[in-house]
């Protein structure tokens, strides 16, 4: 059980459930779509309109179409007496939502929260006792009146629907934007899943049959395209699109309640554009297309292809996408010997990034060919085949830049202190989007365990409560796993509650710190209580007021789920097959400080405070801060080291633009671990 909260995956679709219930609903297309949950007990019941911000993309008549539905709701709960709100808390922009992801096809999607029983009864802290037949009682009388509402408004409701689709049509001809082109190079696993989810989702998709050009750009055959003249043109836009905005007003009024240290009313994520997450090129283009193409069904996983016949020297697969990572793990499954180079290389014909494997014919059995074409064809890898060892520029295939790959044992920590959500999405991505198994052991083992039988701990993101991986191991188990370092072990921190483990000065694994608030260099420190006084003050305006109430050491806003830029030191084997850049999604309030060259490596930093922003909202000042921190760092201890990302590689298992970095920890690391420090 991986611990998916399905309710956040109507976007990427990453579970067969998701996508057996998007399957459903575009067999019927609902007018009318309701997702019944549950919440605290101490609430009441909770139904439409939503609360702001509203997604841009939402057209008018469905808003209007929520006060018809609620006010009926309110009807008849003011008949049975029942107590409800509206307009707080739960709102309609994230679109990976069950109440959010069919409005995009043209249904008046909400969502209802019943106060939980948590079982047959509940004492709640009004004093009153809540029995489970309410709660059933409260959404059945919901339902039927939702569907008396749809019932009396159904013209307008099919009116609206057709409207909604044949609208959508006419703005993807006339909006600014009129196509998003997607050239299948690159990480080109990720591009064929981001075009196999939307068309999942309804979307019509077409491939270029040979080049073409499109504003003076050439593109290569196999190009995707994806008109916005469809009925579906909403959905694009608020999955494509670089950022969809907040209503300003609304974000006006969260920097009001930041600067009374309110909390914010921001419900979810502030962004979430696929290509930007998948770390894939997606050109928005103003003009329509023009070309040879044909319509369309791309799946997830294309099948791979053998290049060159039988080899008589080596087989090689350029690294850089999923489909290699797939590859590599089934063929260590069968027993296969790899090697891989830490730089780029050419021969004749071709150039192979750096991270390309190598199967040497001589070092493998003699039915490799048979297994590499079957690998290839389910995994999607290209594998290309090689009569010379031969290199025009780039390290030769015995050069000390080509390490011997070994098979990793991974081990993961898992229940308390992991988040449960984090934890289950590392072990999805690794176990079913790779294929490589991993063994989950609770923390509160890891103290005692023999961990000699492991290359690789996994530590996904955790809380601090109860002192986190710290408080669960003890000072025994964190000596051990120093221990099981520094002899040859590799351990991978995926988040910031795990890196600050690993950064705590009784671990000592990775010479960072989580920093406070940044101040301006002429911001004067409060003064020390003398005699029970301090220095008298003369507030003058409103800012100065609040400054005065500002406590003297403060933590950086907590970031509401953003896309941010990162730099890769592509000097680093840690770096091997990716771009230039990479993005990540982070949450929370931990900025963590940079490595000192001495200490280890920062082989993902962010940019700088211009470029850092790749979508969503951040709070004013967080950008300066984030700006040149790290993301993804290396140091190393005798035989072994740590490998830290202060952002979830795995957040939602959506972070597709990730997976090449989190295979170089986990795969790589080992290869690359067994040196002592100074040797």
């Amino acid at each position: 059980h991986y611990y998916f909260d399905l309710n956040r995956d109507w976007l990427a679709l990453t579970q067969p459930e998701t996508r057996g219930r998007v399957k459903v609903l575009q067999d019927y297309y609902p007018l009318v779509f309701v997702d019944l949950h549950e919440m605290g007990s101490n609430a009441s019941y909770y139904f439409a309109p939503e609360a702001v911000p509203y997604n841009p993309h939402l057209a008018k008549d469905q808003r209007e179409s929520l006060e018809l539905f609620g006010k009926n709701n309110a009807k008849w709960f003011d008949h049975y007496g029942f107590s409800y709100f509206t307009r707080e808390v739960f709102d309609a922009f994230y679109p990976g939502y069950g109440a959010s992801w069919p409005s995009y096809y043209g249904s008046v999607a909400m969502t209802y929260e019943q106060a939980s029983a948590r079982g047959l009864t509940v004492k709640r802290s009004d004093g009153t006792t809540m029995h489970f037949r309410d709660t059933v009682w409260h959404h059945f009388v919901a339902s039927i009146s939702t569907s008396e509402t749809a019932a009396i408004h159904r013209k307008k409701l099919l009116d609206d629907f057709y409207a909604y689709r044949q609208s959508a049509i006419q703005e993807g001809r006339s909006e600014a934007i009129k196509a998003y082109i997607l050239p299948r190079t690159g990480n080109t696993s990720a591009v064929d899943k981001l075009v196999a989810v939307l068309n999942l989702q309804g979307v019509e998709i077409m491939q270029a049959n040979g080049a073409f050009r499109s504003s003076g750009r050439p593109y290569p055959a196999g190009t995707y395209v994806i008109s916005l003249a469809q009925p579906t043109k909403r959905l694009i836009r608020t999955i494509m699109d670089v950022d969809v905005p907040m209503e300003e007003v609304f974000v006006q009024e969260q920097e009001r309640r930041r600067s009374k240290r309110m909390g914010d009313q921001i419900y979810d994520v502030t962004a979430w554009s696929l290509p930007i997450m998948y770390n894939i090129e997606s050109v928005a283009s103003s003009q329509a297309v023009q070309g040879d193409f044909e319509i369309v069904n791309p799946v997830m996983v294309p099948p791979g292809r053998m290049v060159g016949g039988k080899a008589e020297v080596a087989y090689l697969v350029p690294w850089g996408t999923l489909a290699a990572g797939r590859l590599l793990a089934s063929a260590w499954r069968v027993g296969l010997r790899v090697h891989s180079s830490d730089l780029a290389f050419a021969q004749e014909d071709r150039r192979y990034p750096s991270g390309t494997l190598i199967f040497k014919v001589k070092e493998n059995p003699t039915n490799l060919h048979a297994n590499l074409s079957r690998i290839a064809q389910f995994s999607g890898a290209e594998v290309f085949a090689v009569n010379t060892s031969w290199v025009i520029d780039g390290p030769n295939f015995g050069s000390n830049n080509v390490v011997y790959m070994r098979k990793p044992r991974i081990a993961m920590a898992w229940d308390r202190p992991t988040r449960s959500n984090n934890a289950g999405a590392t072990r999805f991505v690794i176990e079913r989007q790779i294929g490589y198994p991993v063994t989950p052991i609770r923390t509160s083992q890891l103290g005692s365990a023999n961990l000699s039988g492991f290359d690789v701990l996994l530590l996904p993101s955790a809380g601090f409560s109860g002192g986190g991986y710290g408080g669960v191991l003890g000072e025994n188990g964190v000596k051990r796993l120093k221990e099981w370092v520094r002899a040859g072990g590799t351990v991978v921190a995926l988040g910031s509650g795990a890196v600050s483990f690993l950064a705590d000065e009784d671990t000592g694994l990775l010479e960072t710190s989580r920093e406070n608030l940044a101040e301006s260099e002429d911001e004067e420190k409060a003064e020390e209580p003398e005699n029970g006084r301090v220095e008298g003050q003369i507030l003058t305006t409103e800012a100065d007021y609040l400054k005065a109430i500002e406590p003297d050491q403060n933590t950086p806003p907590a970031a509401q789920g953003v896309l941010l830029k990162a730099k890769l030191d592509s000097d680093h084997w840690l770096a091997v097959g990716m771009d230039q850049t990479v993005h990540a999604l982070v949450r929370g309030s931990d900025v963590f400080s940079l490595l000192k060259l001495n200490k280890g490596r920062n082989v993902a930093v962010y940019l700088g405070p211009d470029q850092v922003l790749a979508s969503g909202f951040l709070w004013k000042g967080s950008v300066e801060q984030m700006a040149y921190k790290p993301l993804m760092m290396v140091q190393q201890h005798g035989r072994g080291m740590a490998i830290g990302f202060t952002a979830d590689p795995n957040y939602r298992a959506y972070m597709d633009g990730l997976n090449i970095l989190l295979m170089n920890a986990i795969f790589r690391g080992p290869a690359h671990a067994g040196q002592q420090v100074g040797e």
